[in-house]
């Protein structure tokens, strides 16, 4: 009983909302307003001043009294707990529910990026107040940056933080960086194109003891700029300013929660809690690793089961190592570490099974054999593959893809009794969609061509397992987010188990890594899929199936990072070798690439080799 009263007591104590100690007026920005600071406002005309070695040391804007969007709260104060509209993995807000963001050109905002700039600052005494517990004086604050880098160094968008000692004359803290500076860590985790970089939330905690005294000035300041050509946006977040250690608590999502009716209108927020932070933000590289585990036990446990059922234990253990190795494979290319690559558009996540078999997306482990061969050709058109919306209101913010249809050439070769290679070409006809500056038009190309294998190492009456590896080379049109636009390798498990003459249950696991993970420039997907085949007759069947894929950073976090659509279909072979099949489905989430509803029609033929006769 006493420990449940402690539990309660301290989560009592970490609800309550962060309070800002002195110094600094409004420094947790949680009325929504400015109150305390100062707002100015320039352009951006002639650019940075930089040293010798390239490096940013004076802005050359002219400020003037106010803010450019002063209708718009956006454009310096977000509200609630979304994310940035450029960086989706980005909270907006760092503690509370408000803070301050600076040059701000996203929703809500009329003035546009070209050569904005916009200041806050704010000058205050230093008090024997401000004093820390531990005797000693500290600063400590909040900041984040979004920035598009297009130029040369002087000509880029930009931000500034700094804090100075206006007695002393002396500067104790300063960040200043144009979009794209080298020797900074900065991510690209976006879905329009790469020219975007920012900066995740960054803690300040300065101990300023040695460099202030009572009754300095102390002045805190955050600039932002668009580039001096017009065309690109820079702004910097800001939140938590205060001079003693304060309870904080960090941004939090919403919990899992149905709203809304619509197919690609519904979960929202955290949809799976895993690893030490409850799904509120990154919970540690192992937490996807975790998560795999868990699916991929949950998988292989009924094939043991069976198999001690057979008495077969001692032939187990060959595919059983083989799973394991990896099973530990893809724990450790989901704990990679911070997984700094692009956000991938995922418009064009939709692939076929190469060789037919299985349900529509998910692969089956059977192999097609020896001197076989399958041909698939499916056409599935998807509404709104592709959005950025606010996960938390579930709004949509840009559509990007509106109407996209998709037709797969796909063929498959079987080169012995347990190895065959596929192939699937996509050819996209953008229906309606716009472009990465946001023009919209229409556009027809070829698509990510995928290359895959499959070998089957547990093969049994019920049920088997097959290793899945495969390459996606980035040839569709990447200037209308209809590619990865980067090459990707990856595998999955693929297995099945028999249920009864009738029914059959599949199951695919894997990750994806997108980019080069030797310069950091890359993405980990964790991919994951159910799936079952229920026989009508002889020569129908029933198939549907539940695939999703969540980023490895941080797995099932926000959906918008983590895809997941409910598909099915009505098969019919009409003749042998020939199959039809007519279906559809769409997305459970408003993950990227989980579309509001997706319509599919396709036909596969497949090639059994005649046997030889026997020899006499």
């Amino acid at each position: 009983m006493k420990k449940k009263l402690l539990i309660v007591a301290l989560g009592l104590l970490l609800s309550l909302p962060f309070t800002a100690y002195a110094l600094f007026t409004n420094g947790e920005f949680e009325d929504g307003t400015f109150t305390g600071w100062t707002v100015e406002n320039g352009f951006n005309s002639d650019g940075l001043v930089l040293d010798g070695d390239g490096i940013p040391i004076a802005e050359t804007v002219t400020y003037s009294p106010g803010g450019h969007d002063t209708i718009h709260t956006w454009d310096n104060v977000t509200s609630g707990s979304g994310t940035d509209y450029m960086a989706f993995l980005l909270p907006s807000v760092k503690y509370g529910t408000h803070s301050a963001v600076v040059n701000y050109s996203g929703q809500g905002t009329t003035f546009g990026d070209g050569r904005k700039a916009t200041r806050i600052y704010q000058e205050s005494a230093l008090a024997e107040s401000d004093r820390d517990p531990d005797g000693n004086f500290y600063l400590r604050f909040s900041w984040a940056a979004v920035t598009e880098s297009a130029h040369e160094p002087a000509g880029q968008s930009y931000f500034h933080v700094s804090f100075k000692n206006v007695t002393q004359g002396t500067t104790l803290y300063d960040r200043f960086y144009y979009s794209g500076q080298p020797g900074i860590t900065w991510r690209t985790d976006n879905t329009t194109n790469t020219d975007w970089y920012w900066l995740d939330w960054q803690d300040v905690d300065v101990n300023i003891s040695d460099n202030v005294a009572v009754g300095d000035i102390l002045r805190i300041e955050a600039s932002a700029a668009g580039c001096r050509y017009s065309g690109h946006a820079g702004h910097v977040y800001l939140d938590g300013f205060r001079s003693q250690a304060a309870p904080q608590t960090g941004t939090a999502t919403s919990g899992f929660d149905l709203r809304n009716d619509a197919l690609g209108n519904g979960w929202c927020g955290t949809v799976f809690a895993v690893g030490d932070k409850g799904g509120n933000g990154p919970g540690g590289p192992w937490s996807g690793a975790a998560l795999t585990t868990l699916y991929f036990m949950m998988f292989l446990l009924p094939v043991w089961i069976l198999k001690r059922m057979h008495g077969k234990k001692r032939s187990l253990m060959k595919p059983a190592l083989l799973s394991f190795l990896f099973l530990l494979i893809l724990c450790l290319a989901a704990a990679l570490p911070a997984s700094a690559g692009d956000l991938v558009p995922k418009a064009q996540r939709y692939h076929p099974t190469s060789d037919g078999s299985g349900t529509l997306t998910l692969d089956s482990d059977q192999p097609l054999g020896a001197g076989n061969w399958a041909f698939v050709s499916t056409l599935n058109i998807s509404k709104r593959p592709l959005n950025r919306g606010d996960i938390n209101n579930l709004t949509v913010q840009t559509e990007r893809v509106h109407d996209l249809a998709t037709l797969d050439f796909a063929a498959a070769y079987g080169f012995c009794k347990d190895f065959q290679v596929g192939i699937d070409v996509p050819f996209n006809l953008l229906l309606n969609g716009s472009n990465v500056r946001g023009e919209e038009n229409t556009n027809n190309n070829i698509g990510d061509i995928k290359v895959n294998g499959k070998w089957q190492f547990l093969s049994r009456p019920t049920y088997g397992l097959a290793f899945v590896p495969y390459v996606i080379f980035p040839s569709g049109n990447d200037e209308y987010l209809l590619s990865e636009g980067k090459f990707s390798v990856g595998g999955k498990l693929a297995g099945h188990l028999t249920h009864s003459p009738k029914l059959t249950f599949l199951a695919n696991l894997g990750v994806q890594q997108v980019g080069n993970p030797a310069t950091q420039n890359y993405s980990t997907w964790i991919q994951y899929g159910v799936g079952a085949d229920y026989k009508l007759s002889k020569k129908e069947s029933l198939v549907a199936e539940i695939n999703g894929e969540t980023i490895g950073e941080k797995p099932f976090d926000h959906t918008v990072v983590s895809p997941f659509e409910l598909l099915a279909a009505y098969r019919n072979e009409w003749t042998p070798g020939w199959t039809w099949q007519v279906g559809g489905g769409g997305g459970l989430s408003k993950g990227m690439g989980a579309p509001q509803w997706r319509a599919i029609v396709g036909v596969a033929y497949l090639f059994n080799n005649p046997k030889a006769a026997p020899a006499r």
